[in-house]
């Protein structure tokens, strides 16, 4: 091997006495002094040459008192090269620190006794416990980029291989460095069941992300997601530690963040129970998937309703989801109050009575029918209906003495609810 100690040996031996020796060695047919030692020494300590030969050669020339020459060549042997290359990794550095999937550039300092041939470059994101191959390039070039793959990490290390043109690997690490979070969080909201005004829809969802969720922004739009109104805005608690479900109050929450097209909700300052299910214990380090929350449908009537999520991670990367459409219909009934005639009031038969009502609606009044009854409201006769905003109705009182007799409304709004 090319550095190597080889201990050279001869025997010689003269009439009149021996005066020195010269050693020498060839790669070709050309020699080349080494040394010279005195008479009396018969071996010499020789370090094989930097170069690659399987035709080496010495030669030692043994002179007498008289200067006299004589000489012996041995047969052919071989140096081989066992020397690794030298590679020192320059970047990344102790301290440093790059986002998941952004480019990395790994540079370097390679050299080798003879020629090197190529650079191999690993990666790991679990202190070095694994490494991937991620490239390899040919001398001389000194970097390489590759995107890092996902795993938030700040054991991450890089490892290079030297490889020069005889095999031999030189490896270097670098220092520990980090991969930060660059994963967003993943959120898939669950269709909607069709509700009523008023009524309570339990908006459920999905989301999950590789460090944990941080908040969940609920909108709502009801034309077809051109326009959204913010609902709530929930902090989760979610991190990579202790999670607490309770209360959340709204107002201290700092994830109202402005969207396209939305509009901030009044309702922002309230306090809402949210509820979420966890894959693992309370004290897990697993983050929340199921989260439910307790709607109030809006006072509106659309068949183009839409609910949409956006998921925050603990370093503010954000994912979103949008439900398809569901419908808020109305199923209130309207209000009405008679307000003639009233109690211990008296008419003749076949003289007219003015009916007067104040009627009101959550959406649109439609009409008022009025009904009639002479026997303390068993039996009811419709005498008119109206279209609103009219208040009074007058009809002509049926024959039949009584003291029982009922005036009874109906309002009609334009859905078809009756109060």
């Amino acid at each position: 091997n090319i550095g190597e100690i080889i201990t050279l040996t001869w025997t010689a031996d003269d009439n009149t006495g021996l005066d020195q020796h010269r050693i020498y060695y060839a790669t070709d047919n050309n020699f080349v002094l080494i040394d010279s030692v005195e008479a009396n020494v018969f071996g010499y300590n020789w370090v094989a040459p930097n170069v690659v030969t399987d035709s080496a050669r010495i030669r030692v020339e043994t002179f007498d008192i008289v200067g006299l020459v004589t000489s012996d060549t041995s047969s052919g042997f071989s140096i081989v090269d066992g020397i690794l290359p030298d590679i020192t990794v320059i970047v990344p550095s102790s301290g440093s620190s790059i986002p998941e999937y952004q480019d990395l550039t790994v540079s370097w300092d390679a050299s080798d006794n003879i020629e090197l041939d190529s650079v191999r470059i690993y990666f790991s994101n679990d202190g070095g416990s694994g490494f991937t191959l991620m490239g390899q390039v040919a001398d001389p070039t000194s970097e390489f980029a590759f995107a890092v793959p996902s795993g938030v990490t700040d054991s991450a290390q890089v490892r290079l291989v030297a490889v020069d043109i005889y095999g031999n690997e030189g490896v270097d690490f670098s220092e520990f460095f980090s991969v930060t979070d660059n994963t967003p969080p993943t959120v898939s909201v669950n269709q909607p069941d069709d509700v009523g005004i008023g009524d309570t829809l339990l908006i459920s969802f999905e989301a999950d992300d590789n460090t944990g969720v941080a908040s969940n922004v609920i909108y709502f739009s009801s034309d077809n997601g051109d326009t959204f109104v913010l609902v709530d805005s929930v902090l989760t608690g979610t991190s990579r530690s202790n999670i607490n479900i309770g209360q959340t109050n709204i107002g201290s929450a700092q994830h109202s963040r402005n969207m396209p097209n939305m509009v901030r909700s009044r309702n922002s300052g309230r306090t809402q129970n949210v509820v979420s299910s966890i894959s693992d214990s309370e004290n897990s380090t697993a983050t929340r998937t199921l989260f439910e929350y307790p709607w109030v449908a809006e006072n509106l009537v659309s068949d183009q309703c839409q609910i949409r999520i956006v998921s925050y991670d603990l370093v503010n990367l954000s994912a979103a989801d949008t439900s398809g459409s569901f419908n808020i219909y109305d199923g209130v009934d309207p209000e009405i109050v008679v307000t003639g005639p009233t109690s211990n009031f008296t008419v003749p038969e076949y003289n007219d009575i003015t009916v007067s009502w104040n009627a009101s609606d959550n959406q649109e009044m439609d009409s008022v029918r009025i009904y009639y009854s002479n026997d303390g409201g068993n039996q009811f006769t419709l005498m008119g209906q109206v279209p609103d905003p009219t208040t009074e109705y007058m009809f002509t009182v049926p024959s039949g003495v009584t003291d029982v007799a009922q005036v009874r409304l109906v309002a009609v709004d334009i859905y078809g609810n009756e109060g």
